[in-house]
């Protein structure tokens, strides 16, 4: 019998360097932007579970969501 179970994995981390103040910039306090979008500009942190088999791309990031 293959049993699955589906895992939600939210990180979260701030990084004052990544803040700017949103009235100046149209109220805007949040951006959400692909992996590929950041070019490798932006620490992203590594997650590992052990003695689980996954997926080589399983956690791989798609969207980063970054707030003022």
């Amino acid at each position: 019998m293959q049993q699955y179970k589906i895992v939600e994995i939210l990180t979260i981390w701030k990084d004052r360097r990544l803040s700017w103040n949103a009235s100046e910039y149209g109220n805007i306090k949040e951006i959400i932007r692909r992996k590929t979008q950041l070019d490798g500009k932006m620490w992203l942190p590594k997650i590992y579970l052990s003695e689980i088999f996954f997926l080589d791309d399983m956690f791989d990031y798609k969207l980063v969501d970054i707030v003022a």
